[in-house]
């Protein structure tokens, strides 16, 4: 099951939990119980990580303007890194792409030839 998906169980299942049993359920939709508690053990992780995430991504995104919408990953997480914000580039260049934000791509330049 994809993450969205799985959430979308075991919402259901929680939901659904004080009227049917749990055993059931699982049984009926193909999940494991011991995932099914696990899952509900680790949403307030999750979402305390989700809250996190935007946050870091409000950061970003100011940077970003703040570069006049040029300012790529590496120069962004330097940026973070200088006001004492952790984060590695990979995760700054993910978060500029699932947000929409990046720098506009230079134009091909034309091959210059000696003639």
């Amino acid at each position: 099951m994809g993450g969205e998906s799985r959430e979308a169980t075991l919402a259901f299942i929680s939901a659904q939990g004080s009227a049917l049993a749990i055993r059931r359920l699982c049984a009926v939709l193909k999940v494991a119980r011991s995932g099914f508690h696990a899952g509900r053990r680790a949403a307030p992780a999750r979402a305390e990580e989700a809250a996190k995430e935007a946050i870091l991504a409000e950061e970003i995104r100011t940077a970003f303007e703040r570069g006049r919408r040029r300012h790529g990953a590496p120069r962004l997480q330097a940026e973070l890194r200088a006001t004492g914000r952790r984060a590695s580039r990979k995760r700054v260049a993910r978060l500029l792409k699932e947000n929409g934000t990046s720098p506009p791509r230079a134009s091909p330049k034309a091959p210059v030839t000696a003639g």
